[in-house]
């Protein structure tokens, strides 16, 4: 699974089309998860992992994408991090999300071009 493609978002229906997407573009596997306790099952595979796409908003009362990140880099993960959003840049989740150093965000919906461009620069030879 090197070259792995990191998803997390509480949206089942994107991730399954994101999956496809990466696969049949760039010839990647998913690694998907739609919550923080998902992806800490993931354990050490997310390690194969070379860019990771985080919800910002994971669900009300559910621990957020931020969360996710923190809990991504404590496990040495030294692949490139996106945050996602839906939310306007006002929302406290974006303000705060844009504190995270090394984490850029991109709002939905997502430029399929910018997403393959990301996928294609961020691949290990």
């Amino acid at each position: 699974m090197k070259n792995s493609v990191l998803l997390l978002d509480d949206d089942a229906d994107l991730i399954a089309a994101m999956s496809e997407l990466i696969s049949m573009q760039s010839n990647r596997h998913a690694l998907t998860a739609r919550s923080v306790a998902e992806l800490e099952a993931l354990g050490d595979k997310v390690h194969a992992c070379d860019i990771a796409f985080l919800d910002v908003n994971l669900g009300a009362n559910r621990p957020s994408g931020i969360v996710a990140a923190k809990w991504l880099r404590e496990q040495g993960f030294k692949g490139k991090m996106y945050f996602f959003t839906g939310h306007a840049g006002n929302h406290p989740l974006v303000i705060q999300a844009s504190s995270v150093s090394g984490v850029e965000i991109i709002h939905k919906p997502v430029d399929i071009k910018f997403l393959f461009d990301l996928l294609h620069g961020a691949k290990r030879d």
